[in-house]
């Protein structure tokens, strides 16, 4: 048991410093890299979950996005205009991948006042997989930040939010990589149903 521990300190301290190194440098990213967020309440999913920003379209973080609500949008594909868009406006929008392209997502989300767009994975037995979210050639753009989330980790935290009887979790992202959260992200504070 200790063994795995200091194994998965190791790997987890390696992890973050290599994420951190860039990212939080420019506004900018670059293929592959991944951001972290934080949920920060409901308790039952209050983790640090990883993200991986769209690769051909959106926005940058100027800045991290402290104590953000992040609502599940209806109807949760995210490819017309939602029922909650009033809820929506100001906060980050945690939409289902599927039924229309990501940059159409994005792009809907934008519309809707959203400061960013997470897309789940619509599998959600998926607790290790990343996909590269890529524009989808019709040349339109968002200038919102598009990110993509594992579909395990996109499934408890709306499960959450849903059996909480809330209409959103609060978060913060992307969070700013320093030997706290390396501490943190070592110790229990990842999703113990997500493979690191």
């Amino acid at each position: 048991m200790f063994e795995f521990s200091k194994l998965r300190f190791r790997f987890i301290f390696s992890y973050i410093m290599l994420l951190s190194c860039g990212i939080f440098h420019s506004v900018s990213h670059s293929i592959n890299e991944e951001f972290l967020m934080e949920v920060l309440y409901p308790e039952e999913v209050a983790y640090i979950y990883r993200l991986r920003p769209s690769r051909s379209f959106g926005g940058y973080f100027n800045s991290t996005l402290e104590g953000v609500e992040l609502i599940p949008v209806e109807p949760a594909h995210g490819c017309s205009s939602y029922i909650n868009n009033v809820d929506v406006n100001g906060h980050v929008a945690l939409i289902d991948r599927g039924e229309c392209s990501f940059l159409s997502k994005a792009m809907i989300a934008e519309r809707s006042g959203a400061v960013a767009a997470i897309i789940c994975d619509n599998n959600v037995n998926n607790d290790r997989t990343m996909i590269d979210m890529v524009e989808d050639g019709t040349e339109r753009h968002t200038n919102i930040p598009a990110l993509f989330l594992l579909g395990k980790d996109g499934l408890m935290i709306k499960k959450a939010i849903r059996e909480a009887n809330l209409a959103s979790a609060m978060v913060s992202l992307p969070i700013n990589v320093t030997f706290s959260y390396v501490t943190k992200v070592a110790s229990r504070r990842l999703p113990p149903w997500s493979f690191w």
